[in-house]
C-alpha cells in the first residue's frame, strides 16, 4: 500500500474564507485589475506522524464533518435540502458526499475536503450553475454542475483533462462577474501567490453547456498589501 514507507505527515485543515458572491460589473473593459483581490488559500497545518496501521484506525474511528444547506439549485424557487458529508484522510484520500432531498445514496461523491457550495444565475435565460469547492492539499478544486432530474450533472471546463474533469484548480478563489455588461456572467480564474505583484487571469464564458476559455492575460495586483 502507498503508506508502507516511512511515517508520513497528515495535514487536516478546516479553513473558513469569505464565500464568492454574484455581482454585476459596471465596465465594458476586460481589465479586472480593480476587482477586490481574492485571498490565496493558506493551510494552517495540524500535523502529526502516523503509520499505515494507525492511519487506517484513524479513518475508521473519525466521523465525517456534516453540514446542512437549503439551496435552490435550478432556479424554480423551490429549495433543495442538502446534506454534505466530508470524510477526513491524507490529501488525495479524502472525499465529500452530497445528498439531496433525503436520498439515502449520495447524489455526488468527489475527492477533497468540503469548502463551499454556491449557486449562480449566469444569464438571462435563467440558467443556474451549482459551484462546488473542495480543498485538495493547498489548492482549491472548483467544480461546476447543472441540477437536472434530481441529479447534479458535471459541466466541463475547456481546460479540463477530459478523462478526469478536474474543473478549476488554483490557490485562489474564482468568481463570477459580468465584466462586459452583456447580461451574462463570466467565470474569472486567478493564479498568483500571496505576495506576487502579478497574477494570471483566465476568462471563461458559458456556451453550449460548458465553460470555454475566451481570454487569458496577466495583470498587476494593485490592491495587494505587502508585509
Amino acid at each position: 500500500m502507498i503508506f508502507n514507507f516511512l511515517a508520513s505527515t497528515i495535514i487536516l485543515s478546516f479553513i473558513l474564507f469569505p464565500l464568492p458572491t454574484l455581482t454585476i460589473g459596471k465596465t465594458n473593459a476586460w481589465n479586472t485589475e480593480n476587482i477586490v483581490q481574492e485571498e490565496e488559500i493558506e493551510v494552517d497545518p495540524i500535523g502529526f506522524k502516523i503509520g499505515n496501521e494507525q492511519y487506517e484506525k484513524y479513518k475508521k474511528t473519525t466521523l465525517p464533518t456534516i453540514q446542512y444547506l437549503s439551496l435552490d439549485l435550478n432556479g424554480n424557487n423551490i429549495n433543495e435540502e442538502i446534506v454534505i458529508k466530508s470524510h477526513p484522510g491524507f490529501p488525495g484520500d479524502q472525499n465529500t458526499e452530497i445528498y439531496i432531498n433525503s436520498n439515502s445514496q449520495p447524489t455526488l461523491t468527489e475527492v477533497g475536503v468540503f469548502y463551499a457550495l454556491n449557486v449562480h444565475k449566469i444569464d438571462n435565460e435563467d440558467n443556474h450553475i451549482t459551484e462546488l469547492q473542495l480543498q485538495t492539499g493547498q489548492s482549491l478544486n472548483t467544480l461546476f454542475y447543472s441540477y437536472q432530474d434530481g441529479k447534479l450533472k458535471k459541466i466541463p471546463v475547456s481546460t479540463d483533462n477530459p478523462s478526469s474533469w478536474h474543473g478549476i484548480v488554483s490557490r485562489n478563489i474564482p468568481e463570477f462577474r459580468d465584466i462586459d455588461n452583456d447580461g451574462s456572467v463570466e467565470l474569472l480564474v486567478y493564479y498568483n501567490f500571496l505576495n506576487d505583484p502579478i497574477r494570471a487571469v483566465e476568462v471563461y464564458k458559458y456556451v453550449g453547456d460548458s465553460f470555454n476559455l475566451i481570454q487569458k492575460y496577466e495583470e498587476e495586483v494593485s490592491r495587494r498589501t505587502f508585509n
